[in-house]
């Protein structure tokens, strides 16, 4: 992982969707300006997502899986969120609510 990339752990999270759900709101909350001394700054993310068992089965792998989900997101523009899964799928085009449950 770079100087500008974290990662969030969900345990025991069962559905696609509520990831989906989760990485939008992180995108909600990062949008959010903030004003230092004055100064108002906006930021933005690109997401890479990954859930167990689909996308890996330890924790290296799931952070390898979404780390190049993340560069996918960042292919595809700023505040957007990549699934591994369609990686895996060689789709090339983020998930989007309508067609998470493909």
């Amino acid at each position: 992982m770079g100087g500008d990339e974290f990662v969030i752990v969900l345990e025991e999270l069962l559905q696609a969707d509520v990831l989906h759900l989760v990485g939008q709101a992180v995108l909600n909350a990062i949008a959010n300006p903030i004003t230092i001394d004055k100064i108002k700054i906006k930021a933005g993310a690109s997401i890479g997502a990954a859930m167990a068992p689909i996308d890996g089965e330890t924790m290296p792998s799931l952070i390898k899986a979404a780390d190049q989900a993340m560069y996918q997101a960042k292919l595809a523009g700023k505040n957007k969120i990549f699934y591994a899964r369609n990686l895996k799928k060689h789709l090339n085009v983020p998930v989007t609510q309508e067609n998470i449950s493909a």
